[in-house]
């Protein structure tokens, strides 16, 4: 606590001895929003199977309801050709509810029951220079895509990915290189805590050299990825990947 109020004191003391021109030199460096959107999403879908032989077989219901508020936000730091952003921010609930006449199935707890699952999603991708021929890209992206059960309540999965990549083009020459790093977690059942995780680190790089006659391009592909069930690795994966192409 006590570091605290120095730490807030030193700055308030910062702010007052600051000079008039660096303090309005520095609000040039605050995100400046040009664009707000708001949009509220709803879904709804009702399933029934049934296929039964002399009144013997299985029979489901499948009612389920998604609503999600979406908030887009998008902007600029310092200067429209400097840095521009984007930002997407979803909020929701996904309301799933199955009957069926497996009655005597030991894991059929979850029948006939209200499931909800909240749902957070998000896009936030911001691009250095874009104007230019060479420019930088970051990205962070979050999205649960629910899948339904339809015999028993089904799960959303949640995908990560952050990434950056940078390009350059200005003939004869264009290229870029990328970084991706994703996470997929699989939802136990019945809001259970991720049982399925799978992390993927992906390097990309490609080069393209332009001519009147066509063009010569090189790519790099190598990707790293790792499964694990209930916070042990259950696998792992490699792959490199190089090609080269001469277009006439």
């Amino acid at each position: 606590m006590e570091r605290i109020s120095r730490l807030s004191l030193f700055l308030v003391v910062f702010l007052l001895v600051l000079p008039v021109t660096a303090t309005g030199q520095m609000s040039q460096w605050i995100p400046k929003i040009y664009s707000n959107e708001a949009e509220v999403d709803i879904d709804g879908i009702y399933e029934s199977f049934d296929n039964k032989t002399n009144g013997v077989g299985l029979s489901t219901r499948d009612l389920y309801f998604a609503e999600r508020f979406v908030l887009t936000v998008t902007g600029w730091v310092y200067h429209p050709r400097f840095f521009v952003f984007q930002a997407k921010v979803g909020l929701g609930l996904a309301e799933e509810n199955v009957t069926n006449n497996l009655s005597a199935v030991a894991a059929n707890a979850e029948e006939g029951q209200w499931k909800t699952t909240p749902l957070l999603e998000y896009d936030l991708r911001g691009v250095f220079l874009q104007e230019h021929p060479y420019n930088l890209e970051l990205y962070a992206v979050r999205t649960m895509p629910y899948v339904r059960g339809r015999i028993l309540p089904g799960f959303a999965t949640t995908g990560e990915n952050w990434g950056a990549i940078f390009r350059y083009k200005e003939r004869p020459w264009a290229g870029s290189l990328s970084y991706d790093k994703s996470k997929l977690n699989i939802a136990g059942s019945f809001g259970t805590a991720p049982q399925n995780t799978t992390d993927t680190q992906t390097y990309r790089g490609n080069v393209i050299y332009f001519k009147d006659w066509g063009s010569i391009s090189a790519a790099y592909n190598h990707t790293d990825s790792t499964t694990s069930f209930n916070s042990l690795q259950s696998g792992s994966f490699t792959s490199d990947n190089f090609n080269l192409a001469n277009q006439v």
